[in-house]
């Protein structure tokens, strides 16, 4: 009673609110309020009227008793979700139910889930628990199997050429349920059988593959020729399961370890550029400033020695972590990561000198050399430039040299 006084008053308040004036005659606009109202009145019946729907439909399929919700008086906000709240629940029962599809329970188990009414003792309640955590497990592993059965079947398709409107009918099983784990179970059975049929074929394909993935995981041939069977030509289903782990393995490896595989690469590219760039210095017509091309060049030589080294410190922290927890090393074409990048630093160095040195040896006077001084004919223009710097330097005739002209003359600076 206290209820319906309270929303008798609340109405008021909410008509005496929305009442307009004219803003000509300064009357009150009640047609307008009255129309309104009763749109908001027919909009929360037909709400009422949605949600009983579908509470009917919910209570059949799951067989709860339905709640009731009255249209006269109109429910508060608070009684609508409160409502909406209880259709949730049944919604989410009905899916997990859906889900599972289970029909092999236990006697014990069809009591407590099919009985009205039942004491919640504290027996029944860990029951339901029980039964609770198996159907979760159930369904975990029902939606696990179902991923590793699309992947497989993905692939088997790809390799049997499966046409896209074989491939169609499948594409409305995307819900993790016990239909669509029979469905998809059916069609592997069946590329699984066309694929022993064409075994020879399958295994070629799976070989072109493993190179593939031998080089993406920089195998040297000493590691590519430890899988003796990539050149067996006995075609079995044992040959071809044999080659479908060592792809797999090689997969798994890359895509765990994908960051260091990236920068190895990203830093073999990086090497490459500096040498091209060493390389380009060391032309005879590197002067030749085109554009500004030697300051672009002389940025990007920066750039790379200020990058190189990182990406190498992010290397050794990976390969190091990797071995620290496999147990073993981290090999790149058969060697160990840090010696190849010590050894690659270390050739270098070694060609760096060997050059430096060669250039030495080349520019320098050696003791068993020629030295070839062109005559200096004594003209006016010559004589006055040497009366200039007498001063500093003393002018005399080299005789009795080997190698030397009498006439030849040397400037020797004090």
């Amino acid at each position: 009673m206290l209820s319906l006084r309270w929303r008798g008053n609340a109405l008021a308040t909410v008509m005496t609110n929305m009442i307009e004036l004219s803003p000509k005659k300064k009357k009150p606009i009640r047609n307008t309020f009255r129309g309104d109202l009763r749109e908001r009145l027919q909009k929360r019946k037909d709400q009422i009227v949605e949600l009983l729907l579908q509470q009917e439909t919910l209570c059949e399929e799951l067989g709860e008793t339905p709640r009731p919700l009255t249209d006269d008086p109109l429910p508060s906000e608070e009684e609508l979700h409160e409502f909406s709240c209880h259709l949730d629940h049944l919604q989410a029962l009905k899916n997990f139910l859906q889900a599972l599809e289970l029909t092999n329970l236990s006697k014990d188990q069809d009591i407590l889930l099919n009985t009205r009414e039942i004491p919640l003792t504290k027996k029944i309640i860990t029951s339901l628990q029980e039964i609770h955590n198996e159907f979760m497990n159930q369904c975990e592993e029902m939606r696990q199997s179902i991923d590793r059965m699309r992947e497989k079947l993905y692939a088997l398709w790809n390799r049997l050429e499966v046409d896209a409107e074989t491939r169609n009918r499948f594409s409305k099983y995307y819900d993790y349920t016990q239909t669509t784990y029979i469905r998809l179970y059916e069609e592997l059975e069946r590329c699984e059988n066309l694929k022993r049929q064409n075994i020879r074929r399958f295994v070629d394909q799976i070989r072109e593959e493993i190179v593939v993935w031998w080089d993406k995981t920089l195998k040297s041939d000493r590691e590519r020729s430890r899988f003796t069977n990539f050149t067996s030509d006995c075609y079995t289903d044992d040959l071809l399961a044999l080659h479908e782990m060592e792809l797999e393995d090689l997969k798994k490896h890359y895509n765990e370890n994908e960051t260091i595989y990236k920068l190895l690469a990203e830093r073999t590219e990086m090497w490459q550029r500096m040498e091209a760039l060493e390389k380009k210095a060391n032309e005879p017509g590197r002067y030749n400033n085109r554009g500004g091309q030697l300051l672009k060049e002389e940025k990007e030589r920066k750039s790379i020695s200020s990058k190189l080294p990182k990406i190498e410190e992010s290397i050794k922290k990976l390969v190091q972590k990797y071995e620290d927890e496999h147990h073993r090393k981290f090999t790149i074409y058969g060697m160990d990561v840090n010696d190849l990048l010590e050894n690659e630093w270390e050739q270098k160095r070694a060609e760096k000198e060997k050059v430096q040195s060669a250039r030495k040896n080349q520019g320098g006077v050696t003791p068993n050399s020629k030295t070839i001084v062109p005559r200096t004919p004594l003209s006016a223009r010559n004589a006055s430039t040497l009366k200039k710097i007498g001063s500093t330097s003393v002018f005399r005739r080299v005789s009795g040299s080997k190698g030397v002209d009498s006439d030849s003359v040397i400037f020797h600076t004090p």
